[in-house]
């Protein structure tokens, strides 16, 4: 997981800021992946909710490059940006708490879940495909 928002990062640091700007805190990113993957190495299980914590926190450092960000995209691709962490931050919110009352017919918290992990990589794909490439 910390791979893939690590990825995730890459077409909005390397294309949009694009610069040394974009290239040390696509690095800076990748460098908190790979510490993620160590510290989840090492404490195996650790809790649910600290990882979660972690994968959110990774997610929403772009807000530390909101201001560059907003520079250099649209207002809709701006917008498909923040509305995919959004929707990835419930979907993390929904799997940390792991709520058996979270039931929609035969789709359970772990379901509902993934919809929100998938709609989030739809809005961040949008944006890349319609306003990066």
């Amino acid at each position: 997981i910390f791979i893939l928002i690590a990825g995730s990062y890459a077409p909005f640091c390397l294309i949009a800021l694009g610069g040394s700007k974009g290239t040390i805190f696509f690095a800076t990113i990748a460098s908190i992946a790979v510490a993620g993957i160590l510290f989840r190495m090492l404490w195996f299980d650790c809790p649910r909710w600290l990882q979660t914590a972690l994968y959110i926190g990774l997610g929403w450092a772009a807000i530390f490059m909101i201001k560059p960000l907003s520079a250099v995209l649209s207002p809709v691709s701006l917008f498909l940006l923040v509305l995919g962490g959004v929707l990835y931050t419930v979907g993390g919110v929904i799997y940390g708490l792991k709520p058996k009352k979270l039931q929609l017919g035969k789709f359970g918290f772990h379901e509902i879940f993934h919809i929100f992990i998938i709609l989030g990589s739809l809005c961040h794909f949008i944006c890349v495909f319609l306003y990066l490439l």
